[in-house]
């Protein structure tokens, strides 16, 4: 999943403090997840010949691998273009191919052999697109119409709405899938249930509701199949696109009376949202309305399946000697020796989100040439109840004094800081002080400060409206800010929509610091977190809700609703050998257990540096990693 900027701004009194008030009577494990696979360690579209990776049959063997003993309830598995010509380096038209069998020429399992083997193990298949999926090149003279297996693109008529340009090509995906659903080896055993795309690229949340209301009248024409009609649609959104996504998700018939379901403030949103407008004017008709035309009674919502990406990557920027910024260049922003060496751009502390869940180690609320600490898993858990009500939940960079202004009307703040967010605060930022007495108290004590649209921050100063009954006494402060604009509460939603929500989390973690997620600790860690925010957010009657349905009424987030983000992530940070067997210290043989095998393993290579028996990391095989075998005596995990 590629990481989206994502963030918020505005001004509230208090950080909420939460505690549990339900629990769930068993511990989560990684196979209640829905599984997301980018498909990291397989090679690409356009990757050089020579690339080092697995192979795409070996690959989907890995993948397999991991299914037949962490089986996860969903899949989502990410195709590449089936028809990219590439001179058969990377032999995408032969493993694609839709109309194939089982195993190739050379013996080597197919796509088709690997949906019919996988059937065995998760019957929910999930087939994950993007802009670079299908190639926009028609242009190959050995597949002029772009039919390499046989056949055509499919719906190229369809054009209401229009396709964003990278999107262009979804016929031929259409044409693809066509084909593949009708093969003979997967009837009975097709375990495709849904097609998903990752719209990132295409324009916008506008263009992300016109691609589904296109595959929507797709789905409902002529030229679709009863397999592929039948499949449901995903879509992976930003968090704070939650709004679109509630309008997406909704049951039909949409309007504000009888017998729509939709909450008024849900209506209402979407006849005043930019991102929903093609969508509403299709619902907003006189012959049928509150439905879609092209299928004027079915009650079924746009969006089957939304998953939302709770989480963002920090931004890669640096100050050129030149004075210029640089983003997103870490070749530009490195030294010879691979070390970040320019200040960032100001302003790119503005766009993150991850500060609910991680901590940076240096503790300066930067996420900027550094690493990170996962926060104990109810903190986030709060932290991230707090961000889902526009609570402020982030640390600040720097540090912030405020001072009462004496106003004629309404009573206001002045705020001055230091190497702080201030010159990037608009008009949803929230924030408070944290004093340093004990316990801490915070600035303001009741109420809200609003930020002055009419009055932008200059450098480090802003005008803020609210709660001016104590000051910081001209000491500057840490503070707590909303990184993200949403209250997920507003507008309401249908009291089925939860069903259809699926929240994501990363594995991700990087060695400069720029992916401050989940790969930063531990997978226990992980699935303590998804447990007590369950605890606070899920059930019939939550505690502390984060959905809420008409008139207000608290809706519960659902228990199997939640996705791990991939499995190359979850492999490599949270020490999964072989995409399958979860390893611990001690467990030289890397078969999910620590026995004698692995005392054996420790003598065979005493004195030695080899890596896998060198359990303390100091450099030597030696008696501490002998004592750390018999330490850890037992199944890993």
């Amino acid at each position: 999943m590629k990481c989206t900027a994502l963030f918020i701004l505005t001004a509230l009194a208090m950080s909420t403090t939460v505690t549990a008030s339900t629990t769930v009577t068993a511990g989560y494990t990684l196979e209640d997840f829905i599984l997301w696979d980018y498909r990291d360690d397989a090679p690409k579209k356009g990757s050089p010949p020579n690339q080092t990776g697995l192979t795409l049959p070996d690959y989907h063997d890995k993948l397999l691998q991991y299914c037949q003993t962490n089986a996860p309830p969903r899949l989502v598995l990410y195709v590449t273009d089936p028809c990219n010509y590439d001179n058969g380096t990377q032999g995408w038209l032969k493993f694609y191919d839709p109309t194939a069998d089982l195993t190739d020429i050379d013996g080597k399992r197919t796509f088709v052999g690997f949906l019919k083997e996988i059937y065995q193990h998760v019957s929910d298949v999930e087939l994950l697109i993007d802009s670079t999926s299908f190639t926009t090149d028609t242009t190959h003279q050995q597949n002029p119409a772009n039919g390499c297996w046989g056949g055509l693109p499919s719906g190229t008529s369809i054009t209401t709405p229009l396709l964003p340009s990278v999107f262009a090509r979804l016929p031929n995906t259409m044409g693809w899938l066509k084909e593949l659903m009708s093969n003979v080896h997967l009837q009975g055993a097709n375990p495709v249930t849904a097609l998903a795309l990752d719209p990132e690229g295409a324009g916008g949340t506008p263009e992300y509701v016109n691609i589904l209301l296109w595959l929507d009248k797709y789905k409902a024409s002529q030229y679709a199949s009863p397999a592929v009609a039948s499949l449901e649609i995903s879509m992976t959104f930003g968090v704070e696109a939650h709004t679109a996504v509630k309008a997406c998700v909704a049951e039909l018939p949409a309007g504000p009376t009888s017998p729509s379901l939709w909450p008024l403030t849900l209506w209402h949103t979407t006849q005043t949202s930019p991102s929903v407008s093609a969508y509403y004017n299709l619902l907003n008709n006189t012959l049928t309305p509150g439905y879609l035309h092209w299928r004027p009674t079915s009650t079924e919502p746009l969006l089957q399946r939304a998953y939302l990406q709770v989480y963002s990557a920090c931004p890669t920027s640096c100050i050129l000697p030149d004075g210029t910024c640089e983003y997103f260049s870490l070749t530009k922003c490195n030294d010879l020796n691979g070390t970040l060496s320019y200040s960032r751009c100001a302003g790119a502390s503005s766009g993150e989100f991850w500060r609910f869940a991680t901590d940076s180690n240096n503790n300066d609320c930067d996420c900027y040439k550094t690493s990170y600490t996962v926060k104990p898993p109810q903190t986030i858990a709060n932290n991230l109840v707090d961000v889902m009500n526009r609570v402020p939940a982030a640390c600040g960079i720097g540090k912030i004094a405020a001072t009462i202004v004496t106003a004629v009307k309404t009573p206001q703040m002045q705020l001055h800081g230091i190497d702080s967010i201030l010159p990037f605060m608009d008009g949803y930022t929230r924030l408070h002080l944290v004093t340093t007495s004990t316990p801490p108290t915070y600035i303001p004590m009741s109420g809200n400060w609003t930020y002055e649209s009419d009055s932008p921050p200059v450098t480090e100063n802003a005008v803020v409206q609210g709660d001016n009954s104590n000051d910081s006494g001209g000491n500057h402060y840490d503070y707590m800010y909303t990184e993200i604009s949403m209250d997920f509460t507003i507008p309401e939603m249908t009291t089925t929509s939860p069903d259809r929500i699926i929240l994501m989390f990363s594995a991700e973690k990087d060695d400069i610091g720029l992916l401050p997620f989940f790969g930063h600790g531990t997978m226990q860690q992980y699935l303590d977190f998804i447990e007590a925010f369950y605890n606070l957010a899920g059930g019939t009657n939550p505690s502390h809700p984060v959905y809420k349905g008409p008139q207000g009424a608290p809706l519960g987030v659902r228990s199997d609703r939640f996705a791990i983000y991939d499995l190359k992530q979850i492999c490599s940070n949270w020490n999964i050998g072989a995409c399958g067997t979860i390893l611990c210290t001690g467990d030289g043989t890397q078969d999910g257990e620590v026995n004698s095998a692995d005392v054996l393993h420790a003598i065979n290579y005493w004195g030695t540096n080899d890596t896998n028996a060198d359990h303390d990391e100091n450099g030597t095989v030696d008696i501490k990693d002998l004592l750390l075998v018999i330490h850890n005596w037992g199944l890993c995990g």
